[in-house]
């Protein structure tokens, strides 16, 4: 735990315990409510609600803090539920946030409090950096924004057991966009293993999916914003496959990809073609706004 975390966990508590002191010395069974007896009680509440937040227990779902339905981090998990998440939209807002805040923690008090905020929001900004970089299929700018995230988060609050969530969800979809570029560091054996300790092993899902379906193949491939008209597919880069081949009907899927290109915007949109010539069916729908994902059987 840092320096600045054990000291608000100090001072929150000591201010908790005079709280609940003063609350025994002012309840009586038959005493009227009073002004001050309401406000002792919301000031204990709120000692609490802000002890939470210190230790991030309103993300928990067991105890939920008279705040809870009021609270702004509701704004990330309902965006998150949408499929078109534009991270620049959230990275915008996190900028903002940090612009309007950061000159609001100028008494010596608040050090703590700015501190773990500081922190919050930089790892924020890492992380949805990340996902823009990996959107862009770029490396080593994904892996040093996510690296970034992991020294921050090694200096924010030691106690919350889930913190890592967000960055588990990054480095989830790191390892498929990149398996190959990986794979090709360790061995095959050694990155099945490394790939079952994140958050998702995406890539043997797709894998678990093929063989329980018989799907031909399961692929991921990037347009990187090529024009509907180009013929020239060599810009069309499989992210992604299983089995991992380039298979041979891959001018007749990014052909699909460019003639489907209006309805694939729509996101939640999942389009069918049947090929009569060999009596396969191919299955898009968009992942990301420049990734696609394509199934035949």
């Amino acid at each position: 735990m840092s320096f600045c975390t054990h000291t608000s966990h100090i001072f929150l508590n000591s201010v908790l315990r005079k709280q609940k002191n003063m609350l025994k010395k002012k309840k009586e069974p038959k005493t009227p409510v009073t002004t001050w007896s309401v406000f002792l009680n919301f000031l204990q509440q709120l000692s609490l609600a802000e002890k939470s937040y210190i230790e991030i227990g309103f993300l928990q779902n067991k105890h939920k803090s008279f705040l809870r339905k009021r609270c702004k981090y509701d704004r990330i998990y309902n965006t998150s539920s949408n499929r078109q998440l534009r991270y620049l939209d959230i990275l915008n807002h996190i900028e903002t946030i940090i612009q309007r805040n950061s000159l609001g923690f100028i008494d010596i008090s608040m050090t703590a409090v700015r501190a773990v905020f500081s922190l919050e929001c930089e790892i924020l900004e890492q992380l949805f950096k990340a996902l823009t970089e990996l959107q862009r299929l770029q490396f080593l700018p994904s892996l040093a924004l996510i690296h970034g995230a992991h020294t921050r988060l090694n200096a924010w609050e030691s106690k919350m057991q889930n913190r890592e969530r967000l960055k588990g969800a990054v480095l989830s979809k790191f390892s498929l966009y990149f398996h190959g570029t990986l794979a090709q560091q360790t061995t095959p054996n050694d990155m099945r293993q490394l790939c079952s300790k994140l958050q998702h092993d995406y890539y043997q899902k797709m894998v678990t999916f093929q063989r329980k379906y018989d799907a031909a193949c399961v692929i991921l491939l990037s347009d990187n914003q090529v024009s509907c008209d180009t013929t020239d597919y060599d810009s069309f880069p499989i992210i992604v496959s299983y089995p991992p081949r380039s298979p041979p009907q891959l001018d007749m899927i990014l052909k699909m990809i460019s003639e489907t290109a209006n309805d694939l915007l729509n996101m939640d949109k999942v389009i069918y073609k049947f090929s009569s010539q060999e009596q396969c069916t191919y299955i898009l729908t968009t992942v990301e706004p420049n990734i696609y994902l394509v199934i035949f059987v």
